[in-house]
């Protein structure tokens, strides 16, 4: 299973570099720390402040979902 950067991560998910650091930090990556922050995958839990549990894999199909939605399936908001 592909393993993923905080850089892929970001353009996957939408979510700020520093605010997946951030995440890591308080623990909200179920299981990874910054010693095996190379190991965040589809199957890696997040766990928001709310309690709700989302996989890396079902944030990244949102962002997917939220953008053709914004973007009319374009890729861009003024083409």
């Amino acid at each position: 299973m592909q393993s993923y950067s905080k850089e892929q991560l970001e353009k996957l998910t939408g979510l700020n570099i520093r605010l997946i650091q951030q995440w890591i930090d308080e623990n909200r990556f179920i299981g990874i720390t910054r010693e095996n922050q190379d190991q965040i995958n589809d199957l890696t839990l997040v766990c928001f402040v709310t309690g709700a549990v989302m996989s890396v894999s079902e944030i990244k199909e949102l962002y997917k979902k939220n953008q053709e939605r914004l973007l009319g399936g374009e890729g861009t908001c003024c083409g």
